[in-house]
């Protein structure tokens, strides 16, 4: 698809100042110069061993704690169980993570009127303001005897809304060690160091899509380096890994575990990700990874604090609605029968089954009903020669078509002899403009959904900024989709501030409103909808005269 102009200026880096540090006397100079010296080195070497730790990825060990905290979930042989207020009956942790309650970078909260104190390292560790220094602090034994038997540091019993958790010896250990790392950049911000915020993306690298990935990845490419030559965002470069995700779900399912095992990202941006498949889903929800603008036409519907996907593409079922809208709002006054019928004609695939649900919802909104559905393949596989007989005589006035290419030729040659005048339906998104080569015959006119400006302004000017990368405007929507993702995640991390996280990173992508993609109308999100846009332009062609009208944007009913 395409990438958007978005104009947006970094901040330039800000040089380090040590102001008020070295308050030497001007004698004794020889004494001064050893001194500034030997604090120079001395603070250099500070700076590096601390950002070094700050940098350091989790162990194994540390990984496995922070999946206790964060999901209450030990191996498959040890389930963690936990017992809540005065009951001795235990339920599953998973149910009651730590994460829950004390946040996902232990900073604490509210929760119904009851304080939950933050337990990051910082604070459960060293004496602060917010853990209140007249009180003990924890050493490992009394945190231990705080998570497992909900006894104090000062031998006092914790408050009943606290679980106790029956961890072995082993599970144990590794939450401690994780909650020592709880709060720090290594933790809270993987793919961030002091210079760099380490993005990944998923592409079909190999294959029969593999030119499509290659295209994509040298854009992407083409775009992160312009951003990072308009300057540094806290100091910071973006820098991409891409692997190839192949060109099958079975394929991509493992890529993206070894892209979050070894890789470890910041986030996921443009994967190349027709359809998320449930595990691949669960796999970004569980590891909290944000995927910005993956591509795919197939979004799962949630809200962005259960699962941080930022959609940029509207789905086939939100752009079959809005054709269904677009359609009864459009049938003259004279012509319109009071209960007008519509016929859906599918091929049989996942995407057109689960789209299919809302298109009966939408008519059932106008008070009407889908008249009858027909699966293409019972014609291509000759076993119901007469189904679209049959279904032109019940005189359908639209047929919305959902299915490939193929399939739309198949029905296109099923209508050479039907003498019923229809509309017909369809979304370019699946077919192209092989939608526009359908028989005129029996088609009074055509009403076709996309998400895209046929024609938009800064063409020109985009090809001319991929060329000084040596990349070729060959696909624009991909592209320019690809690098509007890019210039959103800077601007998330812009909002973000210097000590960027995953968690505020999220949530600074969230207040971005009216985001211009320039092929699309602005994307808006919020903590509740993780979907920028919803809706199809629509355009009508009548197929004798081949005219075509004007783009309109048409957002379903029910959105607002």
């Amino acid at each position: 698809m395409n990438k958007f102009n978005t104009n947006t200026v970094l901040p330039e880096p800000v040089e380090g100042q040590l102001t008020g540090v070295l308050q030497v006397p001007l004698h004794y100079p020889n004494r001064c110069n050893a001194l500034v010296k030997a604090i120079v080195v001395w603070m250099l070497l500070v700076v590096t061993i601390t950002a070094a730790h700050a940098d350091q990825a989790l162990t194994a060990k540390e990984l496995l704690g922070r999946r206790i905290y964060r999901a209450g979930e030990g191996d498959s042989l040890n389930p963690i169980r936990a017992t809540l207020g005065l009951s001795a009956d235990t339920v599953s942790a998973s149910a009651f993570p730590c994460a829950n309650c004390h946040g996902l970078e232990g900073e604490g909260k509210q929760e119904g009127g009851l304080n939950v104190p933050a337990i990051a390292s910082k604070y459960v560790f060293t004496e602060s303001q917010v853990n209140r220094p007249q009180k003990q602090t924890y050493d490992e034994s009394t945190l231990a005897r705080a998570i497992t038997k909900g006894i104090s540091s000062e031998n006092r019993s914790l408050s009943m809304a606290m679980p106790r958790y029956g961890l072995s010896e082993y599970q144990t250990q590794v939450l401690l060690a994780y909650l020592r790392r709880l709060g720090t950049a290594s933790d809270i911000a993987p793919g961030v160091t002091v210079s760099e915020v380490r993005l990944a993306t998923l592409l079909p690298l190999t294959g029969p899509l593999a030119e499509t990935g290659k295209l994509l990845h040298a854009t992407l490419e083409s775009c992160i380096a312009e951003m990072n030559r308009q300057g540094s965002i806290y100091g910071r470069k973006l820098i991409l890994t891409a692997l190839d995700s192949g060109s099958t779900a079975e394929e991509t399912l493992p890529a993206a575990r070894r892209l979050i095992s070894e890789i470890r990202p910041f986030a996921l941006v443009s994967g190349y990700l027709p359809e998320i498949s449930p595990a691949l889903y669960e796999l970004f929800v569980h590891e909290r990874m944000p995927v910005i603008a993956p591509l795919t036409f197939e979004p799962k519907e949630a809200p962005i604090a259960d699962a941080p996907f930022f959609y940029f593409l509207p789905g086939y079922a939100d752009q079959s609605r809005a054709l269904v809208d677009y359609w009864l709002d459009h049938i003259p006054q004279g012509s319109r029968s009071s209960k007008p019928k519509l016929a859906i004609v599918y091929g049989h695939t996942k995407s057109n089954r689960d789209t299919m649900p809302t298109i009966h919802a939408q008519m059932q909104r106008h008070h009407l009903n889908v008249m009858a559905e027909v699966d293409i393949s019972s014609i291509t596989q000759k076993t119901d020669l007469n189904s679209i007989e049959s279904l032109m005589n019940g005189q359908p006035d639209a047929v919305l078509f959902l299915g490939s290419a193929g399939e739309f030729e198949t029905f296109g040659h099923s209508l050479e002899k039907s003498q019923h005048k229809f509309i017909l339906l369809a979304l370019l998104a699946m077919l192209g403009t092989d939608a526009l080569t359908i028989p005129e015959s029996p088609i009074t006119k055509m009403m076709l959904a996309t998400p895209f400006k046929q024609n938009y302004g800064g063409l020109e000017l985009f090809a001319d900024r991929l060329e000084q990368f040596s990349v070729d405007l060959q696909s624009p929507v991909l592209q320019r989709i690809a690098c509007s993702a890019v210039n959103f995640v800077g601007e998330g991390l812009k909002i973000s501030g210097k000590n960027v996280s995953q968690n505020n990173f999220v949530r600074a992508l969230e207040a971005i409103n009216n985001f211009p993609v320039e092929i699309m109308p602005p994307l808006q999100f919020d903590p509740k909808n993780g979907q920028g846009l919803r809706g199809a332009y629509i355009y009508t062609k009548d197929p004798k005269s081949g005219d075509l009208s004007k783009l309109e944007w048409v957002t379903p009913m029910d959105v607002f």
